[in-house]
């Protein structure tokens, strides 16, 4: 997981959703602002899961796979909110993780 410093607050979570750029996949949106420091969140709404428990599993999925991508230094510095859409449900572990990295990467190939 992400430590308490790296995860967005309310109010900083409110400023980063309106102003950020947008990537889309089928089952994934990131919503991407530049900050010289790191900034993580991840979303899981009813509309995805109407159980806790598959909203909690999809959540821990999302955070493990950008996890994975943050310590392979495949992304660049910012403010990185990933939104679950309802055919995330339907990835594999494997699959979602994919996902999450070639979303991660999106910042970095449209700034060059």
């Amino acid at each position: 997981m992400f430590s308490a410093k790296e995860r967005l607050s309310r109010p900083a979570f409110t400023e980063y959703y309106k102003s950020g750029r947008r990537f889309q996949t089928p089952a994934l949106t990131l919503v991407y602002s530049l900050s010289p420091k790191l900034g993580v969140s991840a979303v899981v709404g009813k509309k995805v899961s109407k159980l806790a428990v598959g909203r909690n599993r999809i959540r821990r999925r999302l955070y493990a796979g950008m996890r994975h991508s943050f310590t392979n230094d495949t992304v660049i510095s910012g403010v990185y909110i990933v939104i679950a859409k309802p055919a995330a449900v339907t990835y594999t572990r494997a699959a979602l993780a994919l996902e999450i990295a070639a979303l991660l990467a999106l910042p970095l190939k449209s700034t060059h």
